[in-house]
């Protein structure tokens, strides 16, 4: 639709999905109804020329409301920062960007530059390593939040055959499933880790898919750190 110099759009209802095609019209103490009321008195007092408030979805309404606001702060904050300092957009993205296709494309680009000019200085990457041995499973993982992961889309087809070969041969636990859905979490999450895996599969598969988990649950988090300036 088309949308007129300043104008506002808050389409957030119906709140949650009970009772159905209605939703709630209270939330505790609070008013649903009240949510477009009060953007709307806020877009009259900042004076600003656009503010689209668009539900994509959800069927709770303490969630639909939480969001709208939460998503709001932080457009704002990125527009102030912009207009003050130039500075992040802190996670938020232009109407129509792909956020992860945007986010790795930048990543790549980064680790195509740093390669190509002989940096090679992984100091202050988030990393975390770790080797686990049981009775079942011997296992080694290794994370690097700050390496980009390979994407089907980020080789050239002169390059792919040997990129693919050993961002495969990177993950290897003996169980084909497990090797696949750890590859696809690598891709889909957008930065590297790397799995070894020699485990007890002649008794049973769980054993190893279990401990793999385990394992690099505890890289990422040793790789966090204090997790300070994590967000939502």
């Amino acid at each position: 639709n088309e949308v007129s110099p300043s104008s506002l759009s808050c389409e957030l209802a119906p709140y949650g999905n009970m009772p159905p095609k209605i939703g709630r019209r209270w939330i505790g103490c609070y008013r649903c109804n009240l949510t477009p009321t009060f953007f709307q008195s806020l877009f009259k007092e900042l004076g600003a020329p656009l503010l689209l408030l668009k539900k994509m979805r959800g069927h709770n309404a303490h969630h639909v409301v939480e969001s709208t606001f939460k998503a709001f702060a932080r457009v704002f904050r990125a527009c102030l920062d912009e207009l003050t300092m130039g500075g992040s957009k802190h996670g938020c993205v232009e109407v129509g960007e792909e956020r992860l296709a945007s986010w790795r494309r930048k990543e790549e680009e980064e680790r195509r530059s740093t390669l190509t000019n002989g940096c090679t200085d992984n100091d202050n990457h988030r990393t975390g390593s770790r080797s686990r041995s049981t009775k079942e499973t011997t296992i080694e993982v290794n994370v690097d939040l700050d390496r980009c992961a390979p994407t089907a889309s980020s080789t050239t087809i002169a390059d792919s055959s040997d990129d693919t070969d050993a961002a495969s041969s990177s993950i290897y636990t003996g169980v084909e499933l497990t090797d696949q859905i750890l590859q696809e979490i690598r891709r889909c999450c957008g930065f590297w880790f790397d799995v070894n895996c020699d485990g007890d599969i002649y008794i049973d598969d769980h054993h190893t898919s279990e401990d793999v988990a385990i394992t690099v649950g505890q890289c990422l988090n040793q790789a966090l750190g204090n997790k300070a300036g994590l967000t939502r």
